[in-house]
């Protein structure tokens, strides 16, 4: 890492605070919403010496949007003594004209301490890929550049994915238009970053539409398809070949019934190659978006060519039982494939959930699923967007509370 940025990270992450001893689910902070602060936070938080890192996809200063706000990056430190309140420092505010709008991914560092995220609107009208680099004497503010601009283009427009950074510095993500991009830096500073589409989700339906996750292994990219190929979606590998050409390989299609779930969105590696991830929907012998929902493996062939195979580990029963619903993110929580998640909605209060599923202690017993914890929607927030792990603790987002516009949660197993 350069040493530069990193003493920068350092000098503006304060020392991880030890975690409760309570265990169960704590507020760290809420959010109060336009003209002065964010709302709407979204997943895909980044966390580093003890600072989360996040998007609100509406508030802020920026006066381009009207009174929902433009979108904001945001950090929240920890306090210096337990009980305390975290620390909010707003890194920028969207303008929702050149800069950007409506920030609907998460943000990622790269080795160096810069920034990575995306923005919906904005830019030449259809989204941006931007970058925030840390002043060079903190607590500066932090510098914003829009790295791409994406136009009217049928299929490459409306950036989704939370940025990937490869391993020499080139962005990878996906497009809601339905396309896969790269973006690689320039050889010269100040020169201009090189977009390039590496697969075309069309015609509409053929093999995927609206590309949502996308993960990589070993410089392999894996991603999801929310619908297309026949019905409900697919999960699809990218190799790179020689001379530069990117190869894209179906390895499972979603049918029409609940034996495979429909509408894939979270997408994570597992341990030994595998590959879990969750289903929006899926009822036995419908294809339903009704928000019911699965979890899922898929386990890579023995031998090169045979296919894919996939287990559903958990089957959700639904908001309307009282189950979790609609599951998104989720995370591992340790090496042996032990995942916690969160879903929008289901649980006691119908405010979303979060949940585990657990390998089995005996080979070829069904997988453990628990839930952990049912969203109140006033005190603690509903409809969680995200999660992730650190040191065994969860944390996340939850997309309204008791103001309304979201809030940052902890959540100790």
């Amino acid at each position: 890492m350069n040493l530069k940025r990193l003493s920068i990270l350092l000098a503006l992450t304060a020392a991880p605070a030890a975690p409760q001893a309570h265990k169960g689910l704590t507020t760290l902070y809420t959010f109060a919403g336009p003209p002065t602060d964010g709302s709407g936070p979204q997943g895909g938080m980044v966390m580093t010496g003890g600072v989360i890192y996040g998007t609100t996809q509406y508030g802020g200063t920026g006066s381009g949007c009207g009174s929902l706000g433009c979108g904001m990056v945001y950090a929240l430190s920890p306090p210096g003594s337990p009980g305390e309140r975290w620390t909010e420092q707003v890194l920028y505010n969207f303008g929702g004209a050149s800069d950007g709008a409506y920030p609907a991914s998460g943000v990622v560092f790269d080795r160096n301490g810069v920034l990575y995220g995306t923005t919906g609107s904005g830019g030449a009208g259809y989204g941006t890929v931007y970058s925030l680099t840390p002043p060079a004497v903190p607590p500066g503010a932090w510098t914003e550049k829009v790295l791409h601009a994406f136009g009217d283009n049928d299929d490459d427009k409306w950036p989704a994915s939370t940025p990937l950074v490869g391993p020499t510095g080139t962005l990878y993500g996906t497009t809601m238009g339905g396309a896969v991009y790269s973006l690689t830096p320039p050889s010269q500073p100040g020169g201009e970053w090189v977009e390039q589409v590496l697969v075309d989700f069309s015609p509409f339906g053929t093999i995927g539409t609206n590309p949502l996750t996308l993960i990589s292994r070993s410089g392999t990219l894996y991603g999801t398809t929310e619908y297309g190929n026949g019905c409900c979606g697919t999960v699809y590998s990218l190799t790179q070949q020689p001379g530069g050409r990117w190869q894209m390989q179906t390895l499972y299609t979603f049918e029409d019934s609940a034996a495979s779930g429909i509408s894939p969105r979270a997408l994570i590696n597992g341990p030994g190659g595998t590959l879990y991830g969750t289903t929006y929907g899926g009822l036995a012998g419908e294809c339903n978006y009704n928000c019911a929902g699965t979890v899922f493996t898929l386990t890579p062939p023995v031998s090169p060519g045979d296919a894919w195979s996939e287990q559903v580990l958990h089957a959700f029963v639904g908001p309307a039982a009282g189950d979790s619903g609609g599951p998104d993110a989720i995370a591992l929580l340790n090496a042996k494939g032990r995942m916690v998640g969160s879903a929008f909605s289901g649980g006691a209060n119908d405010g979303g959930t979060l949940y585990e599923v657990a390998p089995p202690t005996t080979a070829g017993d069904p997988w453990l699923y628990s839930l952990m914890y049912s969203f109140k929607g006033l005190s603690d927030g509903a409809h969680p967007t995200g999660v992730i792990v650190s040191r065994g603790v969860i944390y996340g987002t939850a997309g309204t509370g008791a103001t309304g516009y979201g809030s940052v949660f902890e959540f100790i197993p």
